[in-house]
């Protein structure tokens, strides 16, 4: 601990930056590389994936449920037109089935276009940036980079 104060300390006197205003706090930076951050659009992907999931999920188990006492039903009534009706049931639960797995696909097939759209040569890009720090950090980093290049 007492390093890095000192460390600051010699940098701030390189930077010719007063002291009192870079010992507060730390900078938080963005990350730039390795996995981009996930955007406004693709959380609201997730949140509606997941919206659509449960109600598939419900419809499903609510049509269950209903087929197993209109079979009952047709059972005990004995009428063509009841196991008509448990057979359109049926094959509307397996229809649902289906659309839940196709709901999978989906958001399989959106992530691979979103990763491919965000795998050019450096990985992210930036259209806007927003720096958060105080002025003073601001300008030591600026400083460094202007001594780098």
């Amino acid at each position: 601990m007492q390093h890095e104060q000192l460390q600051k300390r010699e940098l701030d006197k390189l930077l010719e930056l007063e002291p009192t205003l870079t010992d507060e706090t730390p900078v938080r930076r963005a990350v730039l590389h390795g996995e981009p951050m996930p955007s406004p659009a693709a959380e609201t992907f997730d949140a509606d994936f997941d919206y659509a999931r449960t109600v598939v999920r419900e419809s499903i188990d609510q049509a269950r449920e209903a087929a197993v006492s209109a079979i009952e039903l047709a059972q005990s009534g004995d009428s063509s037109r009841a196991y008509e009706v448990v057979a359109s049931m049926l094959t509307a639960i397996v229809n649902a089935n289906k659309e839940l797995l196709l709901l999978h696909k989906t958001k399989e097939d959106t992530r691979a276009k979103s990763r491919e759209g965000t795998s050019s040569s450096s990985g992210v890009t930036i259209e806007k940036a927003v720096f958060v720090g105080r002025a003073s950090d601001l300008l030591r980093e600026l400083r460094a980079l202007g001594k780098t290049e």
